[in-house]
Formats: structure tokens, sequence, C-alpha cells
């Protein structure tokens, strides 16, 4: 007579341990192609959004972004231009990062059919965005002015600049699209890496397309002086970061999401 043998309780738990590391999703309805759709839409109308605000926000800058000139400049016309400079890179950064992770965030949750998911990973990707992009354009801006070489044709010092403000924003972001779609740990951690790297590959394309394309588009600056620059600039970021946070995620199987009891 065969009789099962009790299960050691100190084997399960390694097994537990694992299947809660695994890194392989599965999205409900759908497969990792879903996943990817999702968040290429997401980067889409993200880039697009921020663009659009972005463009007002210009808008209401132009007279202390592009003032009258002066034979001569005094301390406060400097102190002048120096603060629109900072406060429209903040502003359209900050715009761009909390319309990016509120968009990645949700797609997160909706791949997995998760709503309550989709609005907690919205929420916490919007703050996460928008504090990168505020802090980072606050920081790296001013910096950038100081030592700038009006005369010097350099394109690594633009990248270092934009790579600053962008790659933060993408590697938080792409976290938060991970949160979406309920990973932890290794899978969190997997997305936020994805998102990194499309915000740098984002940087890496936009300084050499703006370069060919918009040679008197200022495009070298954190926040490029041109129209056509700035927008490829959101657009590139939201879209690259989008993919690669997607991509990375689902790549090597992927990422299981932790069990969700309001699925729907």
């Amino acid at each position: 007579m065969n009789s099962r043998p009790p299960e050691d309780e100190g084997a399960r738990e390694p097994l537990a341990q694992a299947k809660a590391d695994r890194t392989d999703v599965a999205p409900r309805g759908g497969g990792n192609g879903k996943i990817v759709a999702l968040a290429l839409v997401a980067g889409l109308i993200a880039g697009g959004a921020s663009s659009l605000v972005g463009e007002r926000v210009v808008a209401g800058y132009r007279d202390r972004l592009f003032p009258k000139l002066k034979i001569v400049q005094t301390p406060e016309d400097a102190a002048r231009l120096e603060a629109a400079r900072v406060g429209s890179a903040r502003a359209v950064y900050a715009t761009m990062g909390g319309l990016l992770g509120l968009a990645l965030g949700a797609a997160g949750g909706l791949a997995t059919g998760s709503r309550r998911r989709a609005v907690g990973a919205a929420v916490a990707g919007g703050v996460l965005g928008l504090v990168a992009g505020g802090a980072t354009a606050s920081i790296a801006t001013p910096i950038f002015f100081r030592g700038r070489d009006s005369q010097a044709d350099d394109l690594i010092v633009p990248l270092l600049a934009h790579g600053a403000i962008w790659v933060l924003v993408g590697a938080l972001v792409g976290l938060a699209f991970g949160l979406g779609l309920g990973l932890r740990s290794r899978g969190a951690a997997k997305a936020l890496a994805g998102g990194l790297v499309g915000a740098l590959i984002a940087t890496i394309v936009y300084e050499i397309a703006a370069a060919l394309a918009f040679p008197s588009g200022k495009s070298d600056l954190p926040l490029p002086g041109g129209g056509p620059p700035r927008i490829l600039a959101q657009v590139l970021v939201a879209v690259l970061t989008a993919l690669g946070a997607a991509v990375v995620t689902t790549s090597g199987g992927g990422a299981r999401p932790e069990a969700e009891s309001d699925l729907a």
C-alpha cells in the first residue's frame, strides 16, 4: 500500500521563493506582444500630449526667453533670462515625465487586466516622472549654461545635459510600468533598466538627428530653442523609453506578475 510522504515545509519555502522571483510575464488575455503594443501606444500618447503642453509652456515664457537685444545687459537681465531658462525647462520636463509615468503605469496594469494596479501605478509613475523631470532640469540647465561655449560645435555636452534629465525620467517611469504589471524584485528591476536604456538610446538618436535635421534650431540647449527639435525630443524619449521598458521586461521569458484578486 503506497502512502504519500508528508511534504517538507522547509522544501516548499525555497520553491515558493523561486516562484515569487520568476520573471516571465503572463498578461491576461494576450501575450508579450500585447504588453509591447500597449507600451508603444502609451508612449505615443504621452509624447504627443507632452509636446502640446510643452509648446504652451514655452509660449508663456517666450518674452523672457527671447528678450529684446540691449547694447549693455545688466545683471538683472541675466538673472531674468536664467530664471526663464530654468523655469521653462523644469515645467516642460516635469510635464513630460509626469505624463509618461502616468501613461506607462496605466498601460502596465491594463496589460494584465488589473484596474486597481493600473490606477496605483499610474499615480506612482506620474509623481515619480514629474519630480524626476522637474528636479533634474532645475539642476542640469544652469550647469549647462554656465559651462557652455556658444562657439563650440560639440555634441558631448548637450548629450550629457539631456541624458541627465531624460535617463532618470526613463528609469523611473520604466519602474512604474513594471509596478503596473505587478512585478517585484528582479522583474521590476528589469523594467527600470529597460526604461533607462530606452531613454539613453533616445538621447543619442536625438543628438544626431536634431543636429542634422535642425542645424539652426538650437537643438543643443537643455530645452531646445526651436519647436521641431523640442517636439522630436519629447516624442523620441517617450516612445523609446516605453519600448525599452516593454522589450527588456518581456525578454528572456519576461516577468510573472503577482496574483491580483480584482482582475477585471
